[in-house]
């Protein structure tokens, strides 16, 4: 959305005569904006059905008497979506 806003800026201070050239850039800056602002809303529906998609479990056995117990711990770690 900066950028956007920085080429709306760069594009009203150009000259007259140059905007003349390009009628239809705020028209363009404008479809960039809603389509980033729907992608946004996209993104949100589908990171908030994940809540369950992993297991915080670690695969490991634990012996109890003659029981063999098994345990699952996944340990998730680093950003899986960058904004």
């Amino acid at each position: 959305m900066r950028r956007i806003q920085k080429a709306e800026k760069y594009y009203k201070d150009l000259p007259a005569h140059h905007r003349e050239m390009i009628p239809d850039y705020p028209n363009h800056l404008q479809d960039l904006q809603t389509c980033i602002q729907h992608n946004y809303e996209i993104i949100k529906l589908i990171v908030s059905h994940t809540d369950h998609m992993f297991e915080n479990k670690d695969h490991t056995s634990l012996k109890v008497g003659c029981l063999v117990v098994h345990i699952s711990i996944i340990h998730l770690t680093g950003p899986f979506l960058a904004f």
